[in-house]
């Protein structure tokens, strides 16, 4: 059942790899715990899942990790529901509690602009021209790490400053680049990109890493990894802003700038790959915050 599960999550849904293991992981922890009461995942009842559901909470988990993880019970059940393996969904009717949800955390234009300028000062070494191109590349265009580290050479339209970008689903989007951020990835691909790559076969990926040590042969050039984007993050917020941040609350601020400045939430939405109109409107409430922050300073009865 599992296998059908995820062929259908590859096949029919075009689901991330990502998204695949993360789903197979919450369906295996449910089958433990039925197999714990006796029960198997074609004879679980409601009350089974109502226990399962309550097992989560005492576990710790936070109430965003408690839904998402029953609604891979939900899908899962609506699959063989559809594929007439059981005759009722046992999920219907069973209601996950309401959380509230954490405001978006993004980081101030000025802040980002203290980055930028940072790795504007460096010297132009092939890691400082590759790292100054995916912060760029974050906040520019507002992407998701998955599809930064995905990016290829020929995504890159400087013609028409844009990118080419394969989100969650396999979906492709074009999204646009700032003048200084086709700068800065022109200097990366001319100066940085090719000393990293040295003498190894070209693969395409845009931003690859560089060998451990500066003397080992042959140790760069490889597509990177989800890591090193957050490692570089984290590293130039520690340094500059005194905190740790990460890669995703440039994508968040990229966001937030364009709700600030008027963008219509609908082309926000197109921008940055969501399926819902409800997680761009996140944003909106975002600045709404803002404004009001700014009318409680300035109006003389805030």
């Amino acid at each position: 059942m599992l296998n059908e599960f995820v062929d259908y999550l590859r096949l029919e849904r075009c689901a991330a790899e990502s998204t695949v293991l993360s789903y197979s992981s919450d369906l295996r922890r449910l089958f433990a715990f039925l197999k714990e009461r006796d029960r198997t995942p074609l004879c679980a009842s409601r009350d089974d899942l109502r226990a399962f559901l309550s097992s989560l909470h005492d576990a710790g988990l936070s109430g965003s990790g408690v839904a998402r993880r029953f609604a891979t019970v939900r899908s899962f059940y609506r699959f063989l529901r559809y594929a007439g393996t059981i005759a009722a969904n046992p999920t219907n009717g069973i209601r996950v509690p309401k959380f509230k949800k954490r405001l978006i955390e993004n980081i101030p234009d000025l802040e980002v602009s203290k980055l930028i300028d940072h790795l504007e000062a460096q010297c132009e070494s092939p890691i400082v021209l590759r790292d100054r191109a995916m912060i760029y590349t974050l906040y520019g265009s507002g992407l998701r790490v998955s599809e930064l580290i995905s990016l290829r050479s020929a995504d890159l339209d400087f013609s028409r400053r844009a990118l080419t970008v394969i989100g969650k689903g396999d979906k492709q989007r074009l999204v646009p680049m700032s003048p200084p951020q086709a700068v800065a990835l022109k200097a990366y691909l001319e100066r940085g990109r090719p000393a990293l790559m040295a003498d190894r076969p070209e693969h395409g990926i845009l931003f690859v890493n560089a060998p451990a040590r500066p003397w080992s042969y042959g140790g760069g050039g490889f597509p990177l990894t989800r890591q090193t984007p957050f490692d570089i993050v984290q590293r130039l917020g520690l340094e500059l802003l005194g905190r740790k941040i990460h890669p995703h609350q440039l994508r968040h601020s990229f966001g937030s700038t364009l709700i600030e400045h008027g963008a219509d939430p609908r082309h926000v939405q197109a921008l940055m790959g969501h399926a819902d109109i409800e997680t761009t409107m996140r944003y909106v409430h975002v600045d709404l915050r803002t404004v009001k922050q700014i009318h409680s300073h300035t109006h003389p009865r805030g």
